[in-house]
């Protein structure tokens, strides 16, 4: 038992969408439904890597990301580290909006 060693994953980046979304899918599927406080920090205020956001959920949900089973450890990091990722797919594919830029004339 025991958490996983996380791969290089020292910061990061996930939206708020995604992690709202990450964050009911973890509920919806394993039962980790957090109190709202705890859902809001996630969204507005997320921890910058796969590791410390998945031990967050672990430990609002009063559970020690140390000592739960490998095998649920590694499966919520697993949903978590897909919505960081699409998060950085989203950014990466973002174009500037330039619609209220103006140039002047005259």
């Amino acid at each position: 038992m025991g958490r996983i060693a996380p791969t290089s994953d020292d910061s990061g980046f996930i939206t708020e969408a995604e992690a709202d979304k990450v964050l009911g899918v973890l509920c919806v599927k394993y039962g980790f439904c957090l109190p709202t406080l705890w859902h809001a920090r996630l969204v507005k205020c997320p921890p910058k890597s796969v590791a410390k956001f998945t031990d967050t959920v672990f430990h609002a949900e009063g559970l020690d990301p140390a000592t739960v089973a490998r095998a649920m450890y590694r499966t919520i990091y697993e949903e978590v580290r897909g919505a960081f990722e699409r998060s950085a797919l989203s950014q990466g594919n973002v174009t500037p909006n330039t619609s209220f830029e103006r140039t002047r004339e005259g």
